[in-house]
Formats: C-alpha cells, structure tokens, sequence
C-alpha cells in the first residue's frame, strides 16, 4: 500500500485553476523548476492559439511528489466543493476528500497522458503596456457575444503616444472602437489583431495588457497576493 499524505491547499487559489479550464480541461501541477517553494501550471488549448502560466507559492496545493495531474480539474474542483473545508490526503494514485464522516476518492491521472498544448513562450519586455480593468473586460466580452457587434476579431492600432482597439465582426460591417492614451509610448506604431476567442475564456478580472510588436499580446492579472496568472495568444495572421 502506497504512503498516504495530507496536503495543504488554498481553495480561493484552486478556484482560480478551474477558471482557466476553458482554455484546457486537464491540469497539471508541477514544481517549480527554479524554486522548490513554488509551483506552476501550464496549459495550451486545442488550436494552440492560447497559453495560460499559473505560478504560485506551494501551500496553494502541496501536493506529495515532482507533479500532480488531473484529467479533467473541473469535476476535482466541482467534488472538492460539495465539501465546506475537507482534508485532502494523497498517496500514488489518488487523492482523498474528507470532512466529519464523508468522503470521496478521486483518481489522479499520469501527467504523461496530460495534452498541455503548446506552452512554451519567449516573451521578455513589452514594447506597450496598458491596463484594462474589470469593467473594459467585461464590455469586450458582452461585445464579443450577442451583441449586435458579434465580433470575432479585435485589433490594437498603437500610434502617436494611444492605443485603439476596435472589435468587429469579419462577416459585416459593425465595429466598435475605442481609444485609451498610453505614456511612454511616443516612438511605438504598429498593429496586433487577435481572436475575439481568448475574452470569453480568461478568468473575469482586471489585467495589465502587455503587447509585443512583433505579434504577442500578454494578459497579466493583476493580483494582491503571491500568484501570478499569465495567459498569452498571437496576432493572427491571415495570409
């Protein structure tokens, strides 16, 4: 009989992981190969078109072991949460949640069979950065969806110390633009257009938006605690 393990957890933080499963389903939990007080997840959706990079302090899961896998996180999550604040015990293969006199076994997965997508992303300093909070978040979603905009696409025109985004709809004429002054942005001029997609599966919050002139847009939330969550998609390129 394998050894069995409790481990720590911050459930807040797990919640989070179950927001960024609409990129990917599976999750993998790893250690940080640079501090043994970290972990990372990172995952790719099916087109490769998103990657999202979710680092944070080990007592958000301090799982036994190099790595931790879950085929499908949302069903963990969703059994994790019947419970109001359960032990977590671990051994090889499986992961027990238990509170008063119930429990659920759950079966962890082998993080070879894990389809991460592509992850790997060189991204170093932005050439622009700008914020959009909540509230432009959730405007570009609503605009994305059924609205009469509908868009799919939406475009980021840096010039002359600004920044315009505008949303529209390959297949008819409705638009939306918008215009948000920058600093230190006096020498910057180029365009970044992405998929309308990557609104409607980051986790709803505020982000520092960090654009690569050469084609890569950066979402990183802004957050008041140790964890970062970057999430990372390209200019679409259509010829």
């Amino acid at each position: 009989m394998s050894e069995q393990n409790k481990i720590g957890y911050n459930k807040t933080a797990l919640e989070l992981i179950s927001s960024l499963t609409s990129i990917n389903q599976s999750v993998a939990f790893e250690r940080h190969a640079d501090d043994e007080d970290r972990i990372i997840s990172r995952a790719g959706d099916v087109n490769q078109s998103i990657v999202y990079i979710f680092d944070a302090p080990k007592e958000v899961f301090d799982f036994t072991g190099d790595e931790c896998s879950f085929y499908n996180y949302n069903e963990f999550f969703t059994l994790l949460s019947i419970f109001e604040d359960p032990d977590l015990v671990q051994d090889d293969v499986e992961i027990t949640v238990s509170e008063a006199r119930s429990k659920i076994k759950y079966r962890l997965t082998d993080s070879e069979l894990i389809k991460k997508g592509f992850t790997t992303v060189k991204f170093g300093e932005p050439d622009v950065s700008f914020v959009m909070d909540y509230e432009l978040i959730k405007k570009i979603r609503t605009l994305s969806g059924g609205s009469n905009i509908n868009a799919d696409r939406i475009k980021f025109t840096v010039s002359d110390n600004t920044l315009n985004y505008r949303l529209y709809n390959t297949k008819h004429h409705n638009t939306f633009d918008e215009t948000l002054d920058l600093s230190d942005a006096e020498d910057e001029d180029f365009q970044i257009e992405v998929d309308m997609k990557i609104w409607n599966k980051i986790p709803m919050a505020s982000y520092n938006v960090n654009l690569k002139e050469d084609g890569i847009l950066e979402l990183d939330m802004i957050r008041e605690d140790d964890i970062s969550v970057k999430i990372y998609t390209a200019d679409m390129d259509d010829d």
